[in-house]
């Protein structure tokens, strides 16, 4: 299998139609940063995996900028001497259903002249019109994916894997994420031979089929089974409500005897509980009466004890003592207490009142003896000089001790005795008013010229006794009064009398009655309890009885409603024969799934042989790029392998991590690795190999020996290697293709 033309359009950068032709060996596609070397690459991938009708968000990124129908792709492929054009048109507005992709199949290899080979493709894949054929062995749509899949074999994972190496992934596959382990596992799970693919494919599509039928026979089992249930059911109420309505009917038969005795005893002893409830009526009645006329005497009595009592205070008018009579008692109480409180501070102002008088006194003395000893020295001064004068200066000083002592409060003493005896006067004129219009309010009987203010207290406390006895009999004469009205609003005397006798008379003739009756006296005797538990029971028998009824009606218009759709074993014979259906498929399930175990374990084992074929293949491609330095290879678990160093002298593990190698030479050996990978994969099919530059860490001496040695490849297999330098001396029958520089590298150069 190997690339013979490339087209694209729309695509990244190639916004322009942009095409490329591959040679059988070895191709160089050249070109600075950002030519388009990676897109290219990118574009084989997708013009040999991308599904353009997927919805994914890497399709829609690939779509040139601006460009409005999306991207399309060419792809000319040999394959056995017969031509193959792949076409793919992505749609980013509805990929689903404006998408494209074509497969068209020749048994003649086409025009090897590039403009005719050209036009073939552009023909081969330009849209169909009134039913014509888009071409020789042309399919379209997704019958084309699987086609495509089918004749190129390889899942893109082990492709990725081994025969399309990028740039900077040679080490990548000793590293934690990548690591050659982790490669062996995605072998083993992805890497499926084209006819195993095939057959795990048929054998998937009848899996899925089979559990789709099994799934919609579960289905039919379980509405069999829902629809058995429902008919069980519906069968088993009516049975059960068969059974419930003949013992309802019974149940109702049996509770309409029982109802019957218990209402006859009941009747007999209403008729006895009625005639007590007459004689009581009739004596509530006869109580009311002799109540009216308790009230009426009792009224009277009051009325004559208030008119011979206190017949004067009947002619006050309503509240004359909380009005007139109150207000006085409570102004002449409180004029008492204020001469009481004015006296009381006289008397306590008294004692120092006779001692400034005292004082006083003592002053007028000193003053007097002042003044006599003056008089005296003076009248002996012409005798005796010396005694006149000393009696002088003693008369002097005497007269300054007098004009000295001199008390400080005597005028306020004095201006609060006359405050105090003016305030006594004035509370005591109060008072004797307060008392003057208090005797003159108060009623004749209770007057008389008291004496002292003692004998006012008397005359005042003596008539709140009688004021309170007076309210009190008013109240009493209230109460019975508004007995008196209550009683006639709910009873007329005459109406009372008149039903008092009606039902004197039908009380004789009911006890005459209930005499004649022999049971009468045994269902006095009986309590009054046992009575009112039968009436529960009666009213129980009934509500039970109304209930039975209900729920027999219910049962009625149930069974009435209730209809077999189905026979039950009708159902049953369905559902035996689903389950047997079910059955015969899950083993079928599990003879495909058993199948499919088969295959993918003889697979993993095939997988696992790798090692041994992979050591010889490293070791003829390894001295070829090492320039002889490395020669021997030994495998250890897994694809894990070891490389013999010379000068340490000793197998040290290919992993960037050991310190004895450098970062090209670990290159050059998994570049090995993966040359040894396809070729112990491929077998027979011979995959382009796809290199992303991946030399960029080699020397001049080694770059120019994987020259000489991918030219060695070229001969079973194309080599497509994508660079941004060239080597010092190119291979013979080599195709170089040359990309243009971008055009801001170009204006830049310039």
């Amino acid at each position: 299998m190997r690339f013979v033309r490339l087209r694209l359009e729309g695509y990244r950068r190639f916004r322009q139609p942009f095409e490329c032709q591959f040679g059988e060996g070895l191709n160089l596609i050249c070109g600075p940063n950002e030519s388009g070397k990676s897109t290219l690459l990118n574009a084989l991938l997708d013009a040999l995996y991308a599904n353009p009708f997927s919805m994914a968000r890497e399709l829609s990124e690939r779509v040139a900028f601006g460009h409005p129908g999306g991207w399309q792709l060419w792809l000319e492929l040999e394959r056995d001497e017969c031509r193959l054009c792949l076409y793919k048109r992505y749609a980013p507005d509805d990929p689903a259903r404006r998408s494209e992709f074509r497969v068209v199949s020749s048994p003649h290899p086409f025009s090897p002249s590039p403009s005719a080979v050209g036009e073939r493709v552009l023909q081969s894949f330009s849209p169909t019109r009134g039913g014509e054929s888009a071409g020789e062995g042309a399919i379209e749509g997704k019958a084309a994916l699987q086609r495509w899949e089918q004749l190129w074999g390889v899942p893109r994972e082990v492709y990725l894997a081994t025969a399309c190496i990028r740039q900077h992934e040679l080490s990548a596959i000793a590293t934690d994420k990548k690591s050659l382990r982790s490669l062996q596992q995605q072998l083993r799970e992805n890497a499926l031979m084209t006819d195993l693919e095939r057959i795990l494919k048929l054998l998937q599509d009848e899996i899925r089929s089979v559990d789709r039928q099994l799934e919609s026979l579960h289905q039919q089992r379980a509405e069999r089974t829902t629809a058995l249930q429902q008919a069980e059911q519906a069968a088993q109420q009516i049975r059960e409500h068969r059974q419930r309505l003949q013992a309802l009917t019974e149940q109702i038969a049996q509770s309409q005897q029982l109802i019957e005795q218990e209402q006859a005893l009941l009747e007999r002893w209403q008729a006895i509980q009625h005639c007590e409830r007459v004689r009581t009526d009739a004596e509530q009645l006869r109580r009311v009466l002799d109540t009216l006329e308790r009230i009426d005497s009792e009224l009277q009595r009051l009325q004559n004890r208030l008119q011979q009592e206190y017949g004067s205070f009947l002619a006050l008018p309503d509240n004359f003592y909380e009005q007139h009579i109150l207000p006085l008692i409570q102004q002449y109480e409180r004029t008492a207490r204020e001469e009481q409180q004015a006296e009381a501070q006289l008397q306590q102002l008294r004692p120092h009142i006779e001692r400034l008088i005292a004082r006083q006194r003592a002053r007028t003395g000193l003053g007097v003896a002042g003044v006599a000893l003056v008089l005296t020295g003076v009248s002996l001064v012409p005798v005796n000089g010396l005694i006149g004068g000393m009696l002088i200066g003693l008369g002097c000083l005497t007269l300054l001790l007098m004009l000295l002592w001199r008390p400080a409060n005597a005028r306020e003493l004095d201006s609060q005795r006359r405050q105090l005896e003016q305030r006594l006067e004035d509370a005591r004129q109060q008072r004797q008013s307060a008392q003057r219009r208090l005797l003159a309010m108060l009623p004749q009987e209770d007057r008389f010229e008291p004496d002292t203010s003692g004998a006012v207290d008397h005359l005042i406390e003596r008539f709140r006794e009688r004021y309170q006895q007076y309210r009190r009999l008013c109240s009493e004469r209230e109460n019975l009064q508004s007995q008196r009205e209550g009683l006639l609003q709910a009873h007329d005397p005459d109406q009372l009398r008149q039903r008092w006798s009606q039902l004197a008379i039908e009380l004789h003739a009911r006890e005459s009655e209930l005499s004649r009756d022999p049971l009468t006296e045994q269902l006095a005797d009986r309590p009054p309890e046992e009575w009112l538990q039968r009436q529960r029971h009666l009213q129980a028998l009934l509500a039970e009885q109304e209930q039975a009824i209900q729920e027999k009606l219910r049962l009625e218009g149930a069974l009435n409603q209730l209809q077999l759709e189905h026979d039950p074993a009708e159902l049953r014979l369905q559902r035996w024969r689903l389950e047997e259906q079910i059955t015969a498929l899950e083993r079928r399930l599990e003879r495909l799934r058993l199948t499919r175990e088969l295959l993918l374990e003889a697979n993993r084992r095939y997988l696992s042989d790798l090692s041994p074929l992979l050591k010889p293949r490293i070791e003829i491609y390894l001295p070829a790029l090492t320039c002889g330095r490395y020669t021997q290879v030994q495998m250890g678990d897994g694809l894990l392998f070891q490389v013999y160093h010379p000068q340490a002298g000793d197998w040290l593990d290919a992993d960037p991590h050991e310190s004895g190698w450098s970062a090209g030479t670990l290159d050059q050996i998994f570049f090995a690795c993966r040359l040894g990978l396809c070729d112990a994969l491929a077998g027979d099919r011979r995959l382009p190999l796809l290199l992303d530059d991946p030399f960029l860490a080699f020397d001049s001496e080694r770059l120019q020996a994987a020259m000489e040695l991918l030219t060695r490849i070229t001969q079973h297999t194309q080599v497509l290697l994508f660079t941004c330098r060239l080597p010092d001396s190119l291979p013979p029958d080599v195709n170089l293709i040359e990309l243009p520089a971008p055009a801001d590298h170009q204006s830049r150069a310039q």
